[in-house]
């Protein structure tokens, strides 16, 4: 989603710079998608001046993007889970990583799933989903025993 966010600013505004991190930084405090919605516009230095762009349309579409790929993997593994286990699975549905603080993805979610017949659907996010997703990611490498790992992790010895 951030590098179709600045591919589409690029279109607009071909001489704007934006680094990796300030792309991933408006997509995580400025991003929506609906029915969340909002005005989104970005005081810049472009071509030696300040200039304030206004880039909602380009926001909404790139974070499209990002919500289309979550609801199809949100499907994806609703799909693999037990059938009598079902209801217990889509009642509590928690997203967490960096695209999960997008305005109004939770409902857009709950909302696509509801419409596949999925009623008992409620998704939710939680405080700060990028920083939970970093602790489960560490969580889960330190329970992964060493020989799983390509290269263990915990086989490197400093020389005395």
């Amino acid at each position: 989603m951030d590098a179709a966010l600045g591919r589409l600013l690029l279109q607009i505004h071909p001489d704007l710079v934006l680094t990796d991190w300030t792309l991933a930084r408006i997509k995580e405090q400025l991003g929506f998608v609906l029915p969340a919605e909002r005005k989104v516009r970005l005081k810049l230095a472009l071509n030696g001046s300040l200039r304030i762009l206004d880039i909602t349309a380009v926001l909404r579409e790139a974070c499209g993007i990002l919500a289309a790929s979550a609801l199809k993997a949100v499907r994806e593994a609703l799909a693999r889970c037990p059938s009598d286990h079902m209801e217990e699975f889509i009642s509590s549905i928690i997203i967490v990583g960096g695209g999960a603080a997008l305005q109004g993805l939770p409902r857009m979610i709950q909302d696509g799933l509801r419409k596949d017949g999925l009623d008992g659907a409620a998704v939710h996010t939680v405080r700060n989903p990028q920083a939970l997703f970093a602790l489960g990611a560490l969580k889960w490498a330190l329970a992964t025993p060493d020989e799983a790992w390509g290269v263990p992790l915990f086989n490197y010895r400093p020389a005395a």
